[in-house]
């Protein structure tokens, strides 16, 4: 089973590292872009990046989130506390690369996934307006390229998304690590 992985935005804090936070950090344009295109370039960072100290937001419907999570997403990467990376730096090391960053001065990592998932085009399936490729309508991904991947991204999805298997879903829960949700359907927004 292929997840879409999501922020547990209800019940948990989300990162908000945008172009403001990062302006803020990177005085120069091209750094700043840099980043921020990252998803889709596959560029690593570690060469331009400085430590980062950025706020956690409540994105909750109800605006009652006040816990900051094990985990959350950023761009297609992670999010992770010391107790997240204490578990899962050997599993994602291959996957990606690690970049220190803090919240509130509370140390954190951020892991970069520079790994792309091969999708199975025989059953991905492009959604068309007035003949023009808007998106996809349905996504799938070759089972036996991502089935070693522990996370991965869709060059189909440019880069957006961050995507796991069972492995991963596993590793959060055994570790109970807090802050994600594992969504079956590919392509929600929600």
């Amino acid at each position: 089973m292929m997840y879409r992985v999501k922020d547990d935005a209800d019940r948990y804090l989300i990162a908000e590292i945008g172009p403001t936070e990062l302006r803020e950090v990177y005085k120069t344009f091209p750094n700043v872009k840099r980043i921020l295109d990252q998803p889709d370039t596959n560029e690593p960072l570690k060469d331009v990046w400085q430590p980062l100290d950025f706020p956690m937001a409540d994105a909750s419907q109800a605006q009652k989130a006040t816990t900051t999570p094990d985990i959350a997403l950023w761009q297609s990467g992670l999010v992770l506390t010391p107790k997240a990376l204490d578990c899962l730096h050997p599993h994602l090391a291959p996957f990606g690369e690690f970049l220190d960053a803090t919240t509130g001065g509370q140390p954190m990592v951020l892991f970069n996934c520079l790994t792309f998932g091969k999708e199975d085009l025989s059953q991905t399936i492009t959604e068309y307006i007035d003949g023009v490729a808007v998106g996809l309508e349905h996504l799938a991904f070759d089972e036996q390229d991502v089935e070693a991947k522990l996370v991965f991204k869709s060059k189909m999805q440019h880069g957006q998304f961050l995507f796991c298997g069972e492995e991963f879903k596993a590793l959060c829960e055994r570790n109970e690590l807090k802050g994600l949700r594992f969504d079956s359907d590919l392509l929600s927004v929600f």
